[in-house]
């Protein structure tokens, strides 16, 4: 009998924005609570295992999905090493439409702190953040 390979597929069905400001992460925070009506709250810091790295870490939790604000650097080094110009890194789970993520994303784009939000739809990048 031969071996079988058993292929899972992560699921990374969540919007992620990168997001490129100057602020400092508290406050960045609370741009978008007042920008996108949410309440981000500080919890403890995201611990990048390979280089014990913090990164600080906010969560809007909702009666069905949890959404994180995660900051991209740290003194040790950054979050997604790949995308260096990224200063934060918006995780929203909610399942919502295309136009909803759209709205988002122009919403945060419009404020003057902000340089540029994106939205992230490479797959490795976002398989990071699975946790």
């Amino acid at each position: 009998m031969g071996k079988q390979l058993l292929r899972i597929e992560p699921d990374i069905n969540f919007f992620l924005l990168g997001i490129h400001c100057h602020l400092k992460d508290f406050k960045f925070a609370w741009l978008l609570n007042h920008t996108l009506n949410k309440k981000f709250k500080k919890i403890d810091p995201f611990i990048l295992e390979k280089t014990k790295s913090e990164f600080s870490r906010y969560q809007d939790q909702n009666e069905s999905e949890n959404d994180y604000l995660f900051s991209n650097k740290s003194p040790n080094g950054y979050l997604v090493s790949k995308k260096k110009n990224v200063d934060y890194w918006l995780f929203l789970q909610e399942e919502m439409d295309e136009g909803i993520t759209k709205q988002y994303q122009k919403l945060i784009n419009m404020s003057k702190h902000v340089l540029l939000a994106f939205e992230e739809k490479d797959q490795t990048i976002k398989e990071q953040f699975l946790f």
